[in-house]
């Protein structure tokens, strides 16, 4: 069981450097252009020069190739459907890896770690995990569930002795479920972080096919250094990185990411608290309604939805998706995540009354 549950977005990582997704293109164009990105100048190019031949396609309809997500789905479903002008499907496979590689590349040169100052901002990743691990310690479970490729929640929650468990391998039932003995028993220092939508850190193996988390990579003094291939235990070669577009098209994905996926599932349909920090539920994201709504279903006892956003818009829509019982629990802070009182709320919202000291909405 998880009686608390994180939902983190793009938004949550927009501290540390990270653009939003309605940014990230105009930012990686930025980073082509300045000479910043020489290694893999060609991979960024190969990804403008077809969002270019997108336009002509796609000029009479209202497809936002501003987004870098819409851009990623449209990318999958012109493989599908073999709908670029002069691209052959296996032109669209290999669009589809720039992509990967512009990802990749543009979180790693804007990732930086924030300043913490007096002024009421504080690293938010490392708030978070201190919060977790206080939840924790009073013998209370939590879990993360991020659409973020990046590694920050992860490296926060090791810095503090936490450790990140990603669920890739489905958990065995004990062979005797009357036998107590074999009832799994959440470890204190284990917190589940289910990447919905696959890691800059993960690789799927070429010879298995397995995803496969990578322990090289490393956040130094504010900077990412994301980890080489590597050879799986199989003998095949781990392809870095694992990510998947934001879509509802994730059947291709489903037979190496279903555990996570119903990992997801489970701690939501359990949580008695979620905390959504920076999700905006865009449009093009039609995955995550479903399994928001057909995991909070089975909720006995949902205390509070928080929703950490200030886009107003965005917390409207998400309100659309509860039920007149779950809309009574939505409380919504306009505060941006770094911010102080941003933490303040959580812990007063979060922690028991009596272990939770001079903290106010």
């Amino acid at each position: 069981m998880s009686d608390v549950v994180f939902i983190l977005g793009a938004g949550a990582s927009k501290a540390c450097g990270i653009p939003l997704m309605s940014e990230f293109l105009q930012v990686s164009y930025d980073l082509l252009k300045d000479n910043r990105v020489q290694d893999v100048s060609s991979e960024f190019e190969a990804v403008f020069d077809g969002i270019w031949s997108l336009e002509s396609v796609y000029s009479r309809s209202s497809l936002d190739l501003d987004n870098i997500e819409s851009v990623f789905n449209a990318f999958e479903v012109a493989r599908m459907l073999d709908a670029i002008p002069g691209y052959s499907g296996h032109d669209v496979d290999k669009l589809i890896m720039s992509l990967k590689c512009l990802i990749s590349r543009t979180i790693e040169k804007t990732l930086k770690m924030p300043m913490v100052s007096e002024s009421g901002f504080v690293d938010p990743h490392h708030e978070l995990a201190k919060v977790i691990s206080e939840i924790q310690d009073r013998h209370r479970t939590t879990a993360v569930i991020t659409f973020n490729y990046d590694p920050l929640v992860e490296h926060a929650l090791s810095n503090l002795g936490l450790v990140p468990e990603y669920f890739l391998e489905p958990h065995k039932p004990p062979e005797d479920p009357l036998d107590l003995d074999e009832t799994p028993v959440r470890d204190p220092l284990h917190v589940p972080v289910l990447k919905l939508h696959g890691s800059l850190t993960w690789g799927q193996c070429r010879g298995c096919g397995k995803i496969v988390p990578s322990t090289s990579w490393t956040i130094h003094n504010g900077t990412f250094t994301p980890p080489p291939w590597f050879q799986h235990k199989c003998g095949g070669m781990v392809e870095i990185p694992y990510i998947v577009p934001p879509t509802i098209y994730k059947t291709q994905y489903y037979a190496v990411l279903s555990s996570v996926w119903a990992q997801a599932a489970k701690v939501l349909s359990e949580a008695e608290s979620v905390c959504i920090i920076g999700y905006s539920l865009p449009a093009i994201d039609t995955f995550f309604p479903y399994l928001f709504a057909l995991s909070t279903i089975q909720i006995r006892m949902l205390r509070r939805i928080m929703f950490i956003n200030p886009d107003e818009a965005a917390a409207e829509r998400f309100k659309r998706l509860l039920g007149p019982r779950s809309e009574r629990k939505f409380v919504r802070y306009g505060y941006p995540f770094e911010y102080k009182d941003t933490f303040s709320n959580i812990r007063y919202l979060l922690l028991p009354k009596e272990e939770t000291k001079d903290l106010r909405l």
